[in-house]
C-alpha cells in the first residue's frame, strides 16, 4: 500500500481525465500512489492498476453517489485518513466551467490541488502488460454511443466496404477497459464518439476521428 491516496468519484471519462494529476502526485511524492473510485466504476480497476504511477486501484464500498450535478458527488470519499499520510480528493468541487475563461479539464483537476502539471498531458496511459495478437493486419478501433445509431451503422458499413479485409475493424465498446486500451494502443486510428473510449485514445496518444 502506498502512503498517498488519490480519489475520484466518476464518471468514467472524468476519472480518466484525472490521471495526469495522479501521475503528477506520483512525481511529487516520488512513488506510485493508491487510487480509489466509487463501486459503480469497478470496471476501470484493471486499466487503472496497469499504470506505472498507480500502486493499487480499488473501490470504496460505502462511497455512495447522491447526484451528478458536476460529476458524481460527494466529491470527498469516505476514507480513514489514518491509513495514509496524504489524501487527495480530485473530484470537482464545482462545475469545471465553460467558455474562454475555463481551464482545460486536466488543468482544472490539477488546479484544485494547487498543482501544475509538469510534463505533457499525453500520453498518460500505457498498456505494457497486455499483448494482443492479430494476423498482421493493421487494427482500426471504433466505439460509438447509441445516438444516431442508424447513421453510425451506415458509416461503419462504408468503412468496412472500403477497407475490406485489409484491416481488423474492432468494436472496443464490447471489451473490458484494460483490453480496449490495449487494442486502441495498437490501432492505427480510433473512430468514434463514445466518450470513455475517446479519452482512452487521447490518453494513449493514438490517432482518432469524430464522426
Amino acid at each position: 500500500m502506498s502512503n498517498v491516496l488519490a480519489t475520484f468519484s466518476g464518471k468514467i471519462g472524468d476519472i480518466l481525465w484525472s490521471l495526469p494529476t495522479v501521475r503528477e502526485l506520483c512525481r511529487k511524492h516520488g512513488a506510485p500512489v493508491d487510487f480509489a473510485v466509487m463501486p459503480q466504476y469497478e470496471s476501470l480497476l484493471g486499466l487503472l492498476g496497469a499504470q506505472e504511477y498507480i500502486e493499487h486501484a480499488f473501490v470504496i464500498p460505502d462511497w455512495a453517489c447522491w447526484g451528478s450535478p458536476h460529476g458524481d458527488q460527494p466529491w470527498e470519499a469516505p476514507v480513514e485518513k489514518d491509513h495514509y499520510e496524504h489524501v487527495y480528493h480530485l473530484t470537482y468541487r464545482a462545475h469545471p466551467g465553460i467558455g474562454a475563461a475555463a481551464l482545460p479539464l486536466v488543468d482544472f483537476i490539477a488546479h484544485q490541488q494547487n498543482l501544475v502539471l509538469s510534463q505533457p498531458v499525453v500520453p498518460f496511459l500505457k498498456m505494457d502488460d497486455v499483448e494482443m495478437r492479430y494476423d498482421g493486419r493493421p487494427v482500426v478501433a471504433y466505439g460509438f454511443n447509441e445516438m444516431y445509431a442508424e447513421d453510425k451503422a451506415k458509416f461503419l458499413a462504408r468503412v468496412a466496404e472500403r477497407l475490406g479485409e485489409s484491416v481488423n475493424l474492432i468494436d472496443v465498446t464490447k471489451l473490458p477497459f484494460s483490453v480496449a486500451a490495449a487494442v486502441i494502443q495498437q490501432a492505427v486510428v480510433y473512430l468514434g464518439c463514445r466518450s470513455a473510449c475517446w479519452v482512452l485514445a487521447i490518453g494513449l496518444e493514438i490517432g482518432r476521428a469524430h464522426v
